[in-house]
Formats: structure tokens, sequence, C-alpha cells
């Protein structure tokens, strides 16, 4: 083999390599690698959104069903009170689409001064989304049985982030919260309500808002709807929770089951 043959050898063994990649090769495994992590990329987000909107959820059903859990038991907790302002003995005081007064009892049974210990007056509040409780201590007359209520608390807090579901006639600036039930009134001609019955007939509020006088008595039960949403204000993860509470002074049973106060 002469000089010339021998040097062209080593080129022709360096062409025929196979290591490396081509052109074509480079440009394919790029737009592979591209798609692979634009995939990945994609599905770290949505894990992580819908993390967040798992953990909104979660915050939102524990915080609502707090709230619902306290509502109820206030509502339970109605007693029949009578007061110097009242004609009657009674245990709901006022009530809106937004807010309602009740008489609670959550005391000891310990006596004060002779008497049994006076009922808190409690205002729960919807407003600027957000739940609140006022209570109104009051002393009982041992002698007359009648409590006087002093002066209200500052109004606490107790759940925000609360949006409406419901409103009047589909005004925005209706909203309702709390909805209000009666049983039905006796059949033409009878003195009993139909068995079976339960209280389904919603009581209409007046024109300023709120139950009339007549209307409080009759209450039997109260219907609470509402959405907590997430701190940040976003519709996804929000919980909305619905609960009916009937009044412990409606006898579902009696003949005519109006709410009556016996004792107070």
């Amino acid at each position: 083999m002469d000089d010339d043959a021998q040097r062209r050898v080593p080129g022709m063994t360096r062409l025929r390599q196979e290591d490396g990649f081509s052109l074509p090769e480079l440009l394919t495994t790029l737009a592979i690698a591209m798609i692979v992590s634009l995939a990945t990329f994609s599905l770290i987000e949505v894990v992580m959104k819908r993390s967040g909107e798992v953990g909104a959820r979660v915050e939102t059903t524990a915080t609502a069903r707090t709230a619902m859990d306290q509502l109820t038991r206030q509502l339970r907790s109605q007693v029949c009170v009578k007061t110097s302002t009242a004609s009657d003995a009674r245990s709901l005081v006022a009530a809106t689409p937004t807010s309602l007064t009740l008489y609670t009892d959550f005391t000891n049974e310990t006596l004060v001064n002779n008497a049994l210990p006076a009922p808190d007056k409690r205002q729960l509040t919807w407003a600027s989304n957000t739940f609140t409780e006022t209570i109104t201590k009051g002393t009982r007359n041992a002698t007359t049985n009648i409590v006087l209520y002093g002066t209200a608390r500052a109004p606490r807090p107790f759940l925000q982030n609360v949006a409406p579901v419901e409103y009047i006639g589909g005004d925005k600036n209706k909203p309702v919260i709390f909805r209000y039930y009666r049983f039905p009134d006796p059949v033409a001609g009878a003195s009993t309500v139909p068995a079976g019955s339960t209280a389904n007939v919603e009581i209409p509020v007046s024109a300023n808002g709120a139950l009339a006088d007549a209307d409080l008595l009759k209450v039997a039960k109260i219907r609470v709807t509402f959405t907590v949403t997430p701190r940040n204000g976003s519709s996804k993860g929000a919980t909305t929770l619905t609960n009916d509470v009937y009044v412990r002074t409606a006898d579902p049973n009696a003949q005519i089951p109006k709410p009556t106060c016996l004792t107070f």
C-alpha cells in the first residue's frame, strides 16, 4: 500500500463511524424532549391547582359545618321568656331574612338571688359576608318571673367569607339566609290540621323585611342556607349547607301544632 492509500484509510474509517447524532435525529430528539417536558409541566400545574382547590374545599367544609352546628345548637336551645315589653311569653323576638333574635338557655340552673338564671338574648346576623352573634344578659325577677335585659355586648364574628345562596325575587340586594315556616291552617270546617301535616308553609316577610309580630308566634321551622367561600374569594372550593331546625315549642303531634309557650 502506497503512502497515499495509507493516508486515506483513517479518513474513510471516520466517515464509516456511527456514534453521535445526525441532524434529523437531533431535531427529532429535541422535539420529543420538548413535548414530554411541556406535558410534565402541565401535569404539575394541574396537580398543584387541584391540590389548592381540595385544600380550600376541606377548609370551607370544616368551617361551614362548625358554624352550622353552632347556629343549629342555638336555634334548638330556644326557651320561652316573659319580658315587660311583650304581651306574652315567646322564644323568638325578631326575624328577618338575614337576622334573627331569640332567647336561649345554656345556664346550669343554679339559683341567683332565689331565682333561676335568665336566658340570654342572642341576635344572629349575617352582614357583609360575616356571621355575628350579639349576646344580651338579663336578670329574672323571682316574684313575677319577668326578665329584664340590659345593654347588648359587642358583636362577635364567628364565620367569615359567607355568601347567600337565595334572594327574594332574584334581587341581589335582598339576600336570604333564614326562611321561616309554619304549620298549615285547619281546612274549612275542621278543628284540626290534616294528619301528617308538616311545617312547610313559608311565612313571607313584611314590607320592611321583617316578620310581623303575629307571625313570630307561628314559626315552627327555620331553614338556614349559606355558602362559605375560600379566603381568596374564588367560587372553586366553596361549600353550601342547608339545615332545617324545628322550634321546640311546636308539637307536631298536637291537633293544632302551633308553637305555644306553656311555661317561662
